[in-house]
């Protein structure tokens, strides 16, 4: 009964964490105005808890070597109630930002821990079920994020959506707190290296606060954004030039993996792949319901559907085990991406319900046929010990590179009503007739509506070329691969 509720409490923390990564997609424009920013820096808020979890996915061995992986686990638990609480509770961007970073750190070492905890709970033997436990939390919860978002924040305003996280995982916790006290010892600490750990946390912090403020701050202008810039180069050389000096030969993150030319390849375009749908559809929830006039409920629909269909199909897609047809899978998902974000730049304030779902529908059943093929091809050539390290590697390239996306994003929207504000008549309505003043103001909303569809198609546009561009590259070399295959089949059976 005990050992139930553990996995049951392990498994509703993983669930809330992934929840936490597209439950606020929903919320933003609203999250904007309570913390008095304007939407387009709204983006500080999924960037921040982003380069949290970067931090945390780079400084996991050496905590986890400190105090043990359980006791890391439930300090994590604490310091995530406590951040999310404080999230809530500020109304400073600031004091917030600050807050959403610890808890995107708490947040990271809770799910890359939680694996080893499924493991301790369920046994060594069943390691297969443990997996799929943590997989089905990890799949599942960010496709339920925007809908739970949507209706969060209209029934009960966006701060519940961190506060509801202090029932949730102090009640895991509490569960938790004895049946992660026995038998765990801390590894020993002598062979992790420190230093290079802390320059690429510091490297990953510096680069994306000059991302996220250069604009603000117009770039090179501001000696801010100039220091930080040059932070994060110093930390990066700094970062390499201790890498493979720790203590024993001890590395941070051992890249000799990209000797490896289907990683190299594979899991560099995923990762990529990854950070351009991410951006590109996370200022989707806003146009919706700034642009399109749609109630943020019904906008969460929309934008949840596509996973719904990821869900959806994935399994069909985890059944074929080929390598030859993962080639195959992974060209037609490129495709189908493609597709889907060119159907997507002809979005308009006017179009139908059909025409904004189907893309997303498109669109899911192509990432369902992306995400795992590419994983089956990254780390086919991999041994056990290189994927552990390889994955720690891809993680924080996918999250670093969607940070960037994002913020360009966001920038690229910011620059296109910037442009679209000056164009029009509202600066000067003051000094017309009042008789007049409705006209300008229709015209200004009209005008800005315009400018955030037209910055909208522009992101997707973008998109569709980048995808174009990595199936006129893969096509070509997963087409090879295919017919290696086939070679190597007929060569076994003469």
């Amino acid at each position: 009964m005990k050992s139930a509720l553990s996995l049951i409490a392990t498994y509703i923390v993983v669930f809330m964490q992934m929840l936490d990564t597209s439950i606020v997609a929903l919320a933003l424009p609203r999250m904007a105005s309570g913390l008095q920013i304007d939407v387009y820096d709204s983006v500080w808020i999924m960037t921040s808890f982003g380069i949290g979890i970067a931090s945390a996915f780079a400084m996991v061995k050496i905590v986890s070597a400190q105090f043990g992986v359980n006791l890391t686990f439930k300090y994590s638990m604490l310091v995530f109630i406590a951040f999310s609480v404080a999230c809530g509770w500020f109304d400073d961007i600031y004091y917030f930002l600050f807050c959403r970073y610890f808890q995107g750190l708490s947040s990271g070492f809770l799910v890359l821990l939680s694996q080893s905890i499924f493991i301790k709970l369920l046994g060594n033997d069943k390691r297969a079920m443990a997996f799929s436990m943590w997989g089905s939390a990890v799949a599942i919860a960010p496709v339920l994020g925007p809908f739970v978002g949507g209706v969060m924040t209209e029934k009960f305003g966006w701060e519940s959506l961190f506060f509801v996280n202090l029932p949730i995982i102090t009640f895991s916790y509490l569960i938790l707190d004895r049946q992660l006290q026995a038998d765990d010892k801390p590894e020993a600490s002598e062979n992790i290296n420190f230093s290079a750990t802390i320059w690429l946390v510091v490297f990953i912090i510096a680069l994306q606060l000059a991302i996220d403020f250069g604009e603000k701050y117009h770039w090179f202008e501001s000696n801010y954004i100039v220091i930080l810039f040059a932070l994060a180069i110093v930390a990066l050389l700094s970062f390499f030039y201790t890498n493979n000096r720790g203590a024993g030969g001890s590395t941070a993150l051992d890249f000799s993996v990209f000797k490896h030319r289907e990683f190299a390849i594979f899991a560099l375009l995923g990762a990529l792949g990854h950070g351009i749908v991410f951006a590109s559809l996370i200022y989707l929830p806003t146009w919706l319901q700034a642009s399109y006039g749609m109630p943020i409920i019904e906008s969460g629909v929309v934008v949840a559907i596509g996973g719904i269909a990821t869900f959806l199909v994935s399994p069909m897609v985890g059944k074929i085990r080929s390598p030859k047809h993962h080639y195959l899978l992974l060209v037609t998902a490129l495709l189908l991406i493609a597709i889907s974000f060119l159907a997507m730049t002809t979005y308009k304030t006017d179009s139908s319900l059909a025409q904004l779902v189907v893309p997303r529908l498109l669109m899911g059943v192509g990432l369902a046929m992306f995400y795992s093929p590419l994983s089956s091809i990254s780390f086919a050539k991999l041994s056990q010990t290189e994927i552990v390290n390889a994955n720690a590697i891809l993680l924080i390239l996918r999250v670093v590179i969607t940070n960037i996306c994002m913020s360009f994003t966001y920038q690229l929207m910011r620059i296109y009503m910037h442009s679209a504000y000056q164009e029009t008549a509202v600066n000067n309505m003051n000094s017309h007739l009042p008789e007049l003043r409705d006209t300008y103001i229709a015209q200004y909303y009209w005008v800005m509506n315009s400018a955030s569809t037209q910055a909208l198609q522009q992101i997707f546009y973008i998109a569709f070329v980048a995808f174009v561009i990595m199936f006129l590259y893969l096509t070509p070399l997963c087409f090879k691969q295919f017919s290696n295959h086939r070679l190597l089949n007929l060569d076994k059976t003469s």
